[in-house]
């Protein structure tokens, strides 16, 4: 008697390429995963140091509005930008003294203070920042702020240009 094979059901080669491909389909979805959870991760950090920008965004742009003139210096270590008014926005004819706001290294905070001496910390957690006014001898009024926020290796950076009131 001669049996015959069926050609019904799994052969062995057939069942390792199943598991290979489940394996890849496998790997693949991990990877995905993985990179889905590493960015959300990152958005997370990223949102938490956001508001700072906000705030002191919020804080600058609302006295930018009222003064034209800005004047940027260090003293005791740390960085001054001083809003004010000027008759012709230069440094000579200041007719009413503005706010200052402070970056303090040792802090890594910035502080608003008011005309009165109340001081508000506006921004927290400030790796670095930078003040630059423009000269407005050259008919440029304005203040350039470059705030690095976060611990470090990890920080947020932001380049911002703020107009000074010109009328």
């Amino acid at each position: 008697m001669k049996i015959v094979k069926g050609e019904r059901g799994i052969t062995l080669i057939s069942l390792i390429v199943y598991m290979i491909l489940v394996a890849a389909a496998l790997g693949t979805l991990g990877a995905i995963t993985n990179f889905m959870y590493g960015n959300t991760t990152k958005f997370k950090n990223d949102s938490k140091y956001s508001s700072e920008f906000d705030r002191f965004n919020s804080n600058f742009l609302r006295d930018t509005q009222k003064y034209n003139h800005a004047s940027v210096y260090g003293e005791d270590g740390k960085i001054k930008c001083k809003l004010d008014i000027s008759e012709d926005g230069t440094d000579e004819n200041i007719i009413d003294e503005g706010v200052i706001y402070i970056y303090d290294p040792s802090q890594r905070n910035i502080v608003r203070k008011s005309p009165d001496g109340v001081e508000l910390e506006v921004a927290r957690n400030i790796y670095s920042a930078n003040f630059k006014a423009d000269d407005p001898k050259k008919n440029k009024h304005g203040v350039k702020v470059h705030i690095e926020v976060g611990p470090s290796g990890k920080v947020n950076t932001q380049d911002l240009y703020y107009v000074l009131k010109f009328w």
